[in-house]
């Protein structure tokens, strides 16, 4: 969404070069209000223009209010549409993490003939133009909020789990060791740099919670919750999961694979949501 350089063949609304505005005499305001809660980001979008010929393309359902969202860190991209200047939109928080940029916009909602607008800059003469849709008419100031709801398992998990390069080769099962404070799991060389590579990507951080820490965490559970402690009693990652599971209420009465989703919150909720977000944008 960086469009600080960005030219248009068109005038529009709000765009400068060299100091000179496209478009004189007229206005594109925008506020956008964002609010959170535990499940999602609430956007509030308010928009106002001035210019004639725009206000009458709005008016036609020609063109349409827009707000681009974008988060670099999940790669979750969109745009919110809508035919009033003021309306409400909410983005879980299951796909959005750290900065999100955010533009807002008036858009063409189809193909325009001999575009001509009110006030353009003496430079564009008489020149008409054949706008295509989604084609920017107008354009706010970009902004970035801050959206720190990061689940991050490695570090919620990690005073109690730790991931190691093994010795074994590579297609080697990874290997887990339960007798020290916290459960060792190693892995192959190779398999330790690829998720090394992942581990800084949030949607990729979702995949190796199922891929890693979960099953990890149903053996783990598995041994907490055996009326024999054998012999793990004493040790950190015990004690930290035994509380855990003792304040979920969950002892007896839940397998482990139950337990252990209760823990981490979800982890295939988060990572299917990732994924697809991530085959959407490819599209």
């Amino acid at each position: 969404m960086r469009i600080n350089e960005r030219c248009y063949p068109h005038p529009v609304l709000g765009h400068a070069s060299d100091g000179e505005e496209d478009v004189s005499g007229s206005m594109f305001q925008a506020s956008i209000d964002v609010g959170f809660d535990q499940t999602a980001v609430f956007f509030d979008a308010h928009m106002l223009v001035s210019n004639p010929t725009i206000q009458k393309l709005l008016s036609e359902r020609k063109a349409e209010f827009v707000v681009h969202v974008e988060c670099g860190q999940t790669f979750y991209r969109r745009a919110e549409r809508s035919a009033e200047g003021s309306w409400r939109f909410v983005v879980s928080k299951d796909l959005v993490n750290g900065g999100v940029e955010v533009l807002p916009v008036i858009c063409a909602r189809e193909r325009i003939e001999s575009y001509q607008v009110e006030g353009a800059h003496a430079d564009f003469g008489d020149a008409s133009f054949a706008i295509e849709e989604g084609d920017f008419l107008a354009i706010g100031d970009p902004f970035e909020v801050d959206v720190d709801v990061t689940f991050d398992v490695l570090q919620k998990v990690s005073s109690i789990m730790q991931l190691q390069r093994g010795e074994q080769p590579d297609g080697h099962p990874m290997e887990v060791d339960f007798d020290g404070d916290r459960i060792i799991v190693r892995v192959s060389s190779t398999d330790f740099a690829n998720f090394q590579l992942c581990e800084n990507n949030v949607a990729m951080q979702e995949v190796a919670v199922c891929m890693l820490s979960l099953p990890v965490l149903i053996e783990a559970v598995q041994k907490v919750v055996a009326t024999d402690d054998e012999g793990f009693g004493t040790l950190r990652w015990y004690k930290v999961l035994r509380a855990k599971i003792d304040d979920l209420g969950r002892v007896a009465d839940a397998e482990p694979l139950e337990i252990a989703q209760l823990i981490l919150e979800s982890p295939l909720r988060r990572a299917f949501a990732m994924l697809a977000q991530q085959l959407e944008n490819l599209e």
